[in-house]
């Protein structure tokens, strides 16, 4: 049985959960935004391309995934 990633630490497998979503309401808007920006710098689950840095790189993965999730 292979273990599935869970890149954030979330406990959901990341091919499950909605990347971007912060904030857990379904959508990736203005307020994952601004959790995103207090992690700058600080251990969190705001590192959504696996480099260990929370960093503009995670606020494009972030941008990219901008809306509701499917």
């Amino acid at each position: 049985m292979s273990r599935q990633a869970d890149t954030d630490g979330d406990g959901v497998p990341d091919e499950c959960g909605c990347i971007g979503d912060l904030d857990g309401d379904g959508i990736v808007d203005v307020n994952d935004i601004l959790v995103l920006i207090g992690q700058f710098g600080e251990l969190g689950n705001g590192d959504f391309d696996g480099d260990a840095f929370f960093d503009a790189d995670d606020l494009l993965v972030m941008l990219g995934q901008w809306g509701a999730c499917v």
